[in-house]
């Protein structure tokens, strides 16, 4: 090896994996390194940014990496658009649960919804027939869509839109019940915000009508 293949082997940057991170995302400047600066075997000066692309075999959560043509990366919202909130963090979902409430500064509550693509949607807390609690809605796919239905009278919404996919189905004895007694009733939508995932896993909603 000639001397100046060395000093151009030298100039090359090092590589620094780390399987915590989401697959060939890039870190801000600001991101900063809090471990031992020699734990990756490379320096890593502690009084600057660090810029590195990482490369891990899987991603957030039961997605396994696969990069859903649905889901919105951003920016930090919180510094770039104060319209959009933070609600939580992709990994505030537990033990497989697909669902999960959020209590608002106001009081009033959303649920935000994960599928296995790692997607995540954001509604009101109530379904719109029986005002039943859709944390407890299971989340489907419907025509190709994600969708949630609700346990007690079978309604099923669009969570890209909010529409009534079914509307109280009689498919059992207590859906009967309910079905008849909704059978007049038009079909109303599920409230739906617009809900968005950052590159570090943080969830944002944009609950104001602007």
């Amino acid at each position: 090896m000639t001397a100046s293949s060395i000093f151009q082997h030298s100039l090359r940057p090092p590589c620094v994996r780390h399987t915590d991170l989401a697959c060939g995302r890039t870190l801000k400047p600001s991101t900063y390194l809090t471990r031992p600066k020699q734990e990756f075997g490379v320096q890593v000066s502690e009084d600057r940014g660090l810029l590195l692309r990482c490369q891990a075999k899987k991603g957030f959560g039961a997605g396994g990496g696969k990069k859903s043509k649905r889901r919105q990366y951003g920016p930090d919202l919180e510094e770039d658009d104060p319209s959009w909130i933070r609600v939580g963090r992709l990994t505030d979902f537990k033990n497989g649960k697909q669902t999960r409430a959020v209590i608002l500064p106001d009081n009033t509550a959303i649920v935000l919804y994960r599928t296995p693509d790692d997607d995540v949607f954001c509604s009101d807390a109530n379904s719109t027939a029986y005002k039943f609690p859709m944390i407890d809605a299971n989340v489907i796919e419907r025509d190709g869509s994600p969708a949630a239905e609700v346990p007690l009278d079978g309604t099923v919404y669009n969570l890209e839109t909010g529409r009534v996919l079914v509307w109280c189905p009689k498919n059992n004895p207590l859906r009967f019940v309910l079905g008849s007694l909704k059978s007049t009733a038009d079909p109303r939508p599920l409230k739906m915000y617009p809900a968005r995932v950052n590159s570090s896993g943080q969830i944002f909603a944009k609950l104001s009508a602007s």
